[in-house]
């Protein structure tokens, strides 16, 4: 999954709050901006690009004080994927405020019911730009899967019946989120078990060897070994991925080296990042 913009950098603090107060993430929503001229057919790239622009920025920072996790921007400038509010982080997207937004939210695990802040605490949330009621564009299709499925990877509870929602599932006079939540809900059910394929994001650095280390086709003691590496704290490596597998040394990161004939996964914890 690739990010085309990181604005996690930029949120104004009242926009979010840090943490989510010891609760777990339960829930997935979705989204749409309904935003004004917004549209996925009929638009030039700028005017689209501008618009994606707009509502990752404004989603950022902004008076009324809301926020997400991602953003998927328009069809016409191939649907680019903003990172807004840190998924460890609480973003304001769903937990209305009673009596103009009531919200709610029953766990179908334990019947336990969530609604205004307490539902943003225990939600991840997706905006789509554009509106609720056209068709989704292929490229933001796919856009929409390579991040839900993202995201499955680190909760995988979301295969879950009732775990993925539309935003109009959860307070009565929204509408948004009914045009992929049938997608969404498909794409996790296709997963074939609940611990999920780890997902490559696709990052760059380099890193040197400290100590012996072992090369694997996948990120996990489970996975061929393709060669060993010879501890060389001069000699740099590219890495062009990471993916969750194994744990080890307290850390479930491998990096996938990529780097003329040595391809293949090395624990992050084996490793020293150059930069």
């Amino acid at each position: 999954m690739q990010i085309y913009a990181d604005c996690s950098n930029k949120l104004n603090s009242k926009c979010y709050t840090s943490d989510r107060g010891g609760h777990p993430i339960l829930l997935l929503v979705c989204h749409n901006t309904e935003g004004k001229n917004e549209s996925n057919t009929g638009q030039s790239r700028a005017e689209a690009q501008q618009h994606s622009d707009f509502e990752a920025q404004y989603l950022t920072s902004n008076q009324e004080e809301v926020s997400i996790h991602w953003v998927v921007g328009e069809e016409e400038c191939d649907a680019p994927i903003y990172k807004i509010v840190p998924e460890q982080h609480t973003a304001y997207h769903c937990g209305g405020t009673p009596p103009k937004f009531v919200s709610k939210w029953v766990n179908p695990e334990d019947g336990k019911s969530y609604g205004g802040f307490n539902l943003n605490q225990v939600a991840i949330g997706i905006e789509l730009v554009g509106q609720h009621d056209e068709t989704v564009g292929s490229k933001q299709l796919a856009a929409l899967q390579a991040l839900v499925l993202d995201i499955f990877s680190r909760y995988p509870i979301l295969k879950r019946k009732g775990h993925i929602v539309a935003h109009k599932e959860l307070e009565g006079d929204r509408q948004d989120g009914a045009n992929w939540i049938k997608q969404a809900i498909e794409w996790v059910s296709g997963v074939d078990t609940d611990v999920p394929t780890p997902v490559i994001e696709l990052l760059s650095y380099k890193v040197t060897i400290p100590q012996v280390a072992t090369v694997r086709k996948g990120p996990g003691r489970d996975y061929d070994v393709i060669t060993t590496l010879k501890a060389d704290s001069t000699k740099q490596y590219q890495v062009d991925g990471e993916a969750h597998g194994d744990n080890i040394n307290g850390d479930d990161v491998w990096s996938h080296l990529n780097d003329g004939s040595t391809k293949g996964f090395v624990s992050r914890s084996a490793l020293t990042i150059s930069h």
